[in-house]
């Protein structure tokens, strides 16, 4: 919607400029985080692909509840298991866990210091309305609206106090000052090979994992059209334009050039 160079007045983007100012003016500056990562190296090619700058951890004491947004990838069960009480001290000093996609056996594994139960579903449409969460800010239905049904491990349930999705797609629960978030949807999910018509769906994912952590306040690299561009900085080649300029007059636009040696130059 463009709000200049219009020969008459349009209230709509006269409105969208004056909305988009006033929210600049009052504005607070992010307290941003460091996205940490924990887990295989199957999240930690996720991460990449979302152009995640993520330090990788051993173990989660590593992370540091003040600083750092910790994105917990795939893991065996015993070692989610062994996780489990620093993943909860993390979490009650004011750190968010956030837990990308895991399979029935990884959720079950009694690794959150609260139960939770699973449930294997198929899944084309999650309505989140207009979410007034900060955690979904910049999110709607079209978000979560795919074209297919796609086979995931929801959360059926969670404890009192926290918040699902209609699908369990997403999750959050409170823990201490922090939290645990659960993404269950990802591009993994999507088996564009055999149905290309989900590759807008598994593009989508990808869009909502990095939207969560951003909401979640971990600081991400700008999207690429927006970065500086990266040019190469060596000279390719000079031309000498100095001295004088011939031209040729042609008939038409569709006329090819005339020939250096053409006498008409």
């Amino acid at each position: 919607l463009d709000v200049s160079g219009r020969t008459e007045a349009e209230p709509a983007a006269r409105r969208l400029l004056a909305n988009l100012v006033e929210y600049l003016e009052g504005a607070k500056p992010p307290a941003w985080k460091k996205p940490t990562y924990l887990g295989g190296p199957r999240g930690t090619d996720l991460l990449k692909l979302l152009r995640v700058e993520a330090r990788e951890l051993k173990e989660p004491t590593e992370a540091d509840a003040a600083n750092d947004v910790l994105v917990l990838g795939e893991a065996t069960a015993e070692q989610l298991a062994g996780w489990k009480g620093a993943l909860a001290a993390f979490a009650d000093k004011g750190g968010t866990v956030f837990s990308l996609a895991k399979t029935e056996a990884e959720l079950g594994a009694d690794w959150t210091p609260f139960a939770i139960k699973t449930k294997a579903e198929s899944v084309n449409a999650t309505e989140l309305g207009k979410p007034e969460d900060p955690l979904l800010a910049g999110l709607g239905n079209s978000d979560l609206y795919w074209k297919g049904q796609i086979n995931a491990v929801t959360l059926a349930e969670v404890p009192q106090g926290g918040w699902r999705a209609p699908t369990g797609i997403l999750a959050r629960v409170p823990h201490g000052k922090g939290q645990f978030v659960f993404c269950q949807a990802g591009p993994e999910l999507f088996d564009v090979a055999e149905r290309f018509w989900l590759e807008e769906s598994r593009r989508g994912s990808e869009r909502l994992i990095r939207t969560l952590l951003t909401n979640l306040g971990a600081q991400l690299p700008e999207p690429t059209f927006l970065a500086a561009p990266r040019a190469k900085e060596e000279v390719l080649a000079i031309l000498d334009l100095a001295g004088a300029w011939k031209g040729v007059a042609v008939k038409s636009a569709d006329e090819a050039c005339p020939p250096a040696a053409d006498v008409r130059w």
